[in-house]
């Protein structure tokens, strides 16, 4: 007679060590993506927002968290080196000063610069504005952005222009002098 596979006998708190089954792991899969498939984004994004800035989460459901989304290639090496990196930058797009574990996607945001034309005797409604920075037509009341983006000190990623991207010597600022000077 053969002897059964010893298992460990599960224990409180010791549910989030054990890996799934299976069949659990088929209905853990069939929940996750019906989930996705109900959730916009947004929401997704809000809820896990809140859920980690509960105060009552335990640091082990943050690290298990964290482990997990590590283990499915969500969170990667760079964004601990990012956390762990305390190099001031200066963005060579908005000129801003920024820490790279605080550069995000709406970080850096250059507006844009609107010529507005004169309004008409009679006009039944404001004219559009030709925005000058990159020539676009947009209603005076648009509250739109030339560019919404991460910071960059690489001037490769940067699209500049006359009126509202300037280098580091237009705008006769500081700069990231060494990535400047390495790139002319």
């Amino acid at each position: 007679m053969q002897g059964a596979i010893a298992r460990p006998m599960p224990q409180r708190g010791m549910t989030k060590a054990i890996s799934f089954t299976a069949a659990n792991r088929s209905e853990a899969m069939a929940i996750l993506k019906y989930y996705f498939n109900n959730t916009t984004s947004q929401e997704f994004y809000a809820r896990i927002a809140t859920a980690l800035s509960d105060r009552m989460l335990l640091s082990t459901d943050v690290e298990n968290f964290l482990s997990a989304l590590e283990g499915i290639g969500i969170v990667t090496s760079s964004a601990h080196a990012a956390v762990n990196d305390n190099v001031a930058r200066h963005c060579l797009r908005c000129h801003q000063p920024y820490m790279e574990r605080d550069n995000g996607v709406r970080s850096c945001i250059i507006p844009h610069i609107a010529q507005r034309p004169a309004r008409t005797e009679g006009a039944a409604q404001a004219p559009n504005a030709r925005v000058i920075c990159c020539g676009a037509d947009l209603s005076i009341a648009t509250k739109s952005v030339h560019f919404m983006g991460r910071h960059t000190t690489s001037v490769e990623n940067v699209a500049y222009n006359t009126t509202n991207v300037k280098t580091c010597a237009e705008k006769e600022c500081a700069g990231n002098v060494a990535t400047i000077t390495e790139r002319t």
